[in-house]
C-alpha cells in the first residue's frame, strides 16, 4: 500500500511542464548513427512527454520503455511510464508481472 501512494505523490509532483512543448506524439523517427546517445535519450523523452499531453498513455508507456531501454538509470522515465500506466488502469498488471518475475 506504501508504494502506491508513495507512486501517486511522486507522479503527482511530476509536472508535465517539464516536457518541450514543440514536440509532439507523431510517428517515431528513424534513429541512425549521427545521432548521440544524449540526443536520442532527449529526443525520446520528449516524445513521451508529448504523448502523455496528448492523452496517448499506451504511445508514452512504448517510448518510456525504449528510453528505459537505452538509459536504465532514468529515474524520470520510470517515474512517467507509471504515471502512464495509471492514466491506463493497467499499474495492476505491472504490479504482477514485477512481483512474478522477481520470485
Amino acid at each position: 500500500m506504501f508504494w502506491q501512494v508513495a507512486l501517486i505523490v511522486l507522479t503527482l509532483t511530476v509536472p508535465s511542464a517539464v516536457f518541450a512543448e514543440t514536440d509532439t506524439c507523431g510517428t517515431s523517427p528513424y534513429f541512425d548513427d549521427s545521432i548521440s546517445r544524449e540526443q536520442r535519450v532527449n529526443m525520446l523523452l520528449n516524445r513521451a512527454g508529448a504523448c502523455v499531453r496528448e492523452g496517448k498513455p499506451i504511445q508514452s508507456i512504448a517510448l518510456f520503455s525504449e528510453l528505459i531501454g537505452i538509459q536504465p538509470g532514468n529515474l524520470e522515465a520510470y517515474l512517467n511510464r507509471g504515471s502512464a500506466y495509471m492514466q491506463t488502469g493497467l499499474l495492476n498488471s505491472v504490479w504482477r508481472i514485477t512481483v512474478t518475475s522477481s520470485v
